[in-house]
């Protein structure tokens, strides 16, 4: 199973690494499967490889992946994808200081999640940006990727 797009595994290997310390071969993994998605050329699979890449990049280096993933998702129907990437970056802005660009991202990820059901809940990374804290507030590095919740105990919706 070469094709990201029927097992994304790499990426979810990614992650575990990155949550393990391993950022250089989470990297790598993402990276890989970055590649295999541009192969296979489908902008979901593209989107979501792009996405791993961000999160495992982190900080402000970020901040082109995420861009073009988000770039590639506006025109997907892949909305709770498209709605992780708008957290993370909204992440990378607030680092960067640009507060009213973190903030559009914010509410474009809360607006795509209750068109599918679910609260976008940005948790603790973006608790500052979310609640109004002033802007002196720090965000905490953290190498987690944000969270999608289910709006309610209702039926289970896959991600």
């Amino acid at each position: 199973m070469g094709s990201p797009a029927v097992r994304p595994w790499r990426s979810h290997a990614a992650l575990a690494r990155l949550r393990l310390g391993q950022r250089q071969p989470a990297l790598d993994l993402a990276l890989q499967d970055l590649e295999l998605a541009r192969e296979w050329g489908a902008p979901t699979v593209i989107g979501r490889a792009l996405l791993t890449v961000g999160i495992v990049t982190g900080g402000t280096a970020a901040a082109p992946w995420l861009t073009e993933a988000d770039s590639l998702l506006r025109k997907s129907p892949a909305r709770m994808l498209h709605a992780q990437v708008l957290l993370e970056l909204a992440i990378t802005r607030w680092e960067k200081g640009q507060r009213d660009a973190a903030q559009r991202h914010l509410a474009e990820a809360r607006m795509l999640g209750e068109q599918c059901g679910v609260v976008v809940e940005p948790g603790e990374r973006l608790a500052a940006m979310a609640t109004g804290i002033p802007q002196v507030a720090q965000v905490p590095q953290s190498s987690e990727p944000t969270k999608v919740v289910p709006s309610d105990p209702g039926p289970t919706r896959s991600l």
